[in-house]
């Protein structure tokens, strides 16, 4: 359990929580495991590994809850403006500092009008045009900064990649009871960049009038709630629409 992450998602679940009508998109979703905090109509999992969206969906039975297979550099197969929510965490830093915005840009068009783009990002030379793209398509534009100097203290000792041992040790009771305690101090530096790495960019009310009606219905099967968006699609399959 990591400090840094503790805080990112007790913040995310609180902002998604005010989200119940319409549809929740998840970018970079892997097995689903951000399920749980939409509270939308819809929820669609998107990420490039089909494994991994099955798994998810074997969790999560239900046909409110969707995937569909993607690279989230090439997102031209969703609909504009129809999703009330669209979030995306821990996955722009692996995206070139080159090609940021323009996934950034991505995630904006598909994003309905007055609806919420919540995403992460690292604070480095990418990120004042990342900024600026978000500033110019929503009203309200607010940054939580995190993973300051204590959870990466906590997070280099006792959480570090490719350390299993310690990681082990990490996510016994007593240190999940730690790192949550260190994650409180995440609050002293969450309104100022200094000393942090990161982003947590909440967006809200999206001011493009641009919308189309959620559905993807245009994109080939892979099973009965997964799709297909990494080829062009075939004709017309049955269409996904919030239930009700």
């Amino acid at each position: 359990m990591r400090p840094s992450k503790c805080f990112l998602y007790e913040t995310m679940s609180r902002a998604l929580s005010e989200i119940t009508s319409g549809v929740g998109v998840d970018v970079a979703s892997g097995n689903l495991k951000n399920r749980w905090m939409f509270k939308t109509e819809l929820y669609v999992g998107i990420d490039i590994n089909e494994t991994r969206l099955r798994s998810g969906l074997k969790t999560h039975p239900t046909p409110d809850t969707v995937a569909a297979v993607a690279d989230l550099r090439v997102m031209d197969a969703f609909p504009t403006g129809a999703a009330t929510a669209v979030v995306s965490t821990n996955t722009l830093h692996h995206i070139d500092r080159t090609n940021r915005v323009s996934v950034v840009e991505s995630l904006v068009r598909m994003t309905a009008p007055g609806g919420v783009l919540f995403c992460t990002t690292p604070l480095d030379t990418a990120f004042p045009g990342v900024l600026a793209a978000l500033e110019r398509s929503f009203d309200d534009v607010k940054c939580v900064y995190y993973r300051n100097v204590f959870s990466r203290a906590y997070e280099e000792l006792l959480a570090p990649p490719g350390r299993a041992e310690r990681g082990a040790i990490a996510a016994t009771k007593p240190f999940r009871l730690l790192a949550w305690v260190v994650s409180r101090l995440e609050h002293l530096t969450k309104n100022r960049p200094a000393g942090c790495t990161f982003a947590f960019i909440l967006c809200r009310r999206k001011s493009s009038p641009a919308s189309e009606s959620f559905s993807l219905s245009h994109l080939p099967r892979l099973d009965e709630r997964l799709y297909d968006a990494r080829r062009p699609p075939p004709s017309l399959v049955a269409s996904v629409r919030p239930p009700g």
